[in-house]
C-alpha cells in the first residue's frame, strides 16, 4: 500500500487537466444538438411566420371573403329579380306578378298598404324579408341544376384552396403546392361564373300559358345575391392570379 505522503496531491491532478477545453468542447457539442434538434421539429412550421412574405396572408384574407360572399350568393332568396308582362291572345297586355327568386328559395311578398291591397295587382306588392322554398311542382330545367350543382363546387374548391393558403403563412412551401392552389382557385372562378347560368333557366325566359294561351315575357336583372356571386367571382380569380405570382417567383 502506498503511504499518505506518497497519494497524488489533488490539486496537482486538477491542474493536469485541461478542464477550460474540456468544458468548452462538450458545451459546443451540446448547444449543436439543442439547436439542430429545435429546427428539425418546430423550424419547419411556425404560424404566422410568414415565410412568403406577406403576400400569402393578403390572398388568404381575399379568399375568406370570397367564399363569405359565394356562399350568401347561394343562400339568398335574391339572386335576380324576375318582371314579368303578360299579353293575351286579344292583345291586350298587362304587367304581371314580379319576384325575387334565388337559386333554393324566393322571397315572400306583402301588401304595401295592407288596408287597401290587391294582390293581382304587381303594384301593390313588395318583397318581404322571408323567404320560401321552391315547392316541388317548380321544375328545374338543366341550366337551373346546372347553376346549384357549380355554386355547390365554388365552394368545395374555394375551402380547399383556403387550407393550402392558411398553410403558406406558417410553414415554406414548394413550388408545387402553390400550382396546386392556382388550379383550385381557377375552379372556383369558372364553378362561380357558370353560377349565372341561372338567368338562362326557364324561370327568366317567356313561355306560353298552355290553357289561355296568354304569352308570359319574362326577364330577369341581377339582384343582391347576383351582386354577391359577381364579388365572389373577381376575388377568387385574385387569389388564382396571386398563387400564379408566387409559383413564377419560386420557378
Amino acid at each position: 500500500m502506498l503511504s499518505d505522503h506518497a497519494i497524488p496531491d489533488l490539486v496537482s491532478i486538477l491542474k493536469s487537466i485541461d478542464l477550460e477545453e474540456y468544458h468548452e468542447h462538450a458545451t459546443f457539442q451540446t448547444s449543436d444538438v439543442t439547436e439542430e434538434t429545435k429546427y428539425r421539429f418546430i423550424g419547419e412550421f411556425i404560424c404566422c411566420s410568414y415565410p412568403h412574405g406577406k403576400v400569402p396572408l393578403i390572398l388568404t384574407l381575399s379568399s375568406i371573403i370570397a367564399i363569405i360572399l359565394s356562399i350568401l350568393s347561394n343562400q339568398v332568396c335574391k339572386f335576380v329579380t324576375r318582371t314579368t308582362t303578360i299579353v293575351y291572345p286579344n292583345g291586350t297586355t298587362v304587367p304581371g306578378t314580379g319576384v325575387s327568386a334565388g337559386l333554393y328559395s324566393y322571397a315572400l311578398q306583402q301588401c304595401i298598404n295592407p288596408n287597401a291591397c290587391d294582390r293581382s295587382d304587381a303594384e301593390d306588392l313588395e318583397d318581404s324579408k322571408y323567404c320560401q322554398p321552391y315547392p316541388g311542382i317548380v321544375e328545374r330545367d338543366s341550366n337551373w341544376t346546372a347553376s346549384n350543382v357549380f355554386s355547390a363546387l365554388s365552394v368545395v374548391f374555394g375551402v380547399l384552396g383556403i387550407v393550402i393558403l392558411s398553410f403558406s403563412t406558417c410553414t415554406k412551401m414548394k413550388r408545387n403546392k402553390w400550382i396546386i392552389g392556382c388550379v383550385l382557385f381557377l375552379m372556383a372562378t369558372l364553378s362561380q361564373g357558370l353560377q349565372f347560368l341561372f338567368l338562362n333557366s326557364d324561370l327568366c325566359k317567356t313561355w306560353t300559358h298552355p290553357i289561355t294561351g296568354a304569352l308570359s315575357i319574362a326577364d330577369c336583372s341581377l339582384s343582391t345575391g347576383g351582386y354577391y356571386g359577381v364579388s365572389a367571382t373577381v376575388l377568387w380569380f385574385v387569389s388564382a392570379v396571386g398563387c400564379a405570382h408566387m409559383t413564377r417567383s419560386l420557378g
